[in-house]
């Protein structure tokens, strides 16, 4: 079998200290390049991209070991902007992002890599080299977490009620709560799907399990892993919505949070791999789980 050679091999410099800056003003560091050729997200791309256009098929797998969330792989931790805006290095200059369809300040992995920028019309041709790229059975695999505190925090107070089982629990069953339970936000996610009966903190909370299920679907159906999943129309191993990863000895989901990979595993049929990451399948549509 002949592959053809290619020469991908580049020098990058280092990310520094002098990468960091107080964008926000509010004593949280982000990363801006600064002028220097930093790998970054696009590097990435652009990488498989060339394999899909000089070894196509033959890409088996893509793993990111980093720190991750709901919106992708955390690469430098960087700044993300989805409008226009003067760069905050040198005020002169108008970063143009709704032109170009990406941030390139923002050299972090993003939901709308592939929900904007890929399927702009005018990409086609980038869009059909990375997907051309994977092997029949290639797989994506973020190793990093995807933990929202409140969202655990939430899940917490479903598992620990008395109406709750690890299985079998059918979507009449309903869920009771006393006053002050929830925070706000996790008010406003509930009140996101009982219209016209909107919750607030000094009511008490009474929920099927239907929509309760009807909550989470979106969480897993929004992240990076899922989008990728049916964009690249392959298998992509990430961990599931509010749990985490740790390395202890290996790189795994933590064995503290194997209650939530049940939930999800039990009410939306979810697989997961040997170390528990849940596998994010291109056909997957969780309304099915809630009707």
């Amino acid at each position: 079998v002949y592959v053809k050679k290619v020469s991908i091999y580049k020098s990058f410099d280092l990310v520094t200290s002098s990468n960091y800056f107080d964008l926000k003003k509010n004593g949280h560091k982000y990363f801006h390049p600064n002028g220097k050729n930093i790998i970054s997200k696009f590097t990435i791309y652009q990488l498989i991209e060339t394999i899909g256009i000089d070894n196509p098929g033959t890409l088996i797998e893509v793993s990111f070991f980093s720190h991750a969330y709901f919106d992708g792989p955390i690469l430098v931790n960087s700044k993300m902007n989805s409008a226009n805006y003067y760069d905050y290095i040198n005020s002169t200059v108008l970063i143009d992002v709704v032109t170009l369809g990406y941030d390139p300040n923002d050299y972090d992995m993003r939901r709308w890599d592939f929900n904007d920028f890929y399927n702009r019309p005018e990409n086609e041709s980038k869009k059909k080299m990375i997907k051309q790229a994977f092997g029949l059975n290639g797989i994506i695999k973020i190793w990093g977490c995807s933990f929202p505190i409140e969202l655990h925090d939430f899940l917490h107070k479903i598992r620990t009620n008395k109406s709750y089982k690890s299985s079998d629990l059918t979507n009449d069953v309903i869920f009771e709560f006393p006053a002050n339970h929830f925070t706000q936000y996790q008010l406003s996610i509930i009140n996101s799907v009982t219209n016209p009966n909107i919750y607030n903190r000094l009511d008490k909370v009474s929920i099927s399990f239907q929509l309760i299920k009807k909550i989470f679907c979106p969480q897993i159906i929004y992240t990076y892993a899922s989008i990728t999943s049916k964009f690249m129309d392959k298998k992509v191993h990430a961990a599931l919505p509010a749990t985490y990863s740790e390395i202890s000895p290996i790189f795994r989901i933590s064995p503290k949070v194997l209650s939530n990979v049940t939930f999800f595993k039990s009410y939306f049929n979810i697989k997961t791999d040997n170390l528990n990451y849940g596998i994010y399948e291109p056909n997957f549509d969780c309304i099915n789980y809630y009707k």
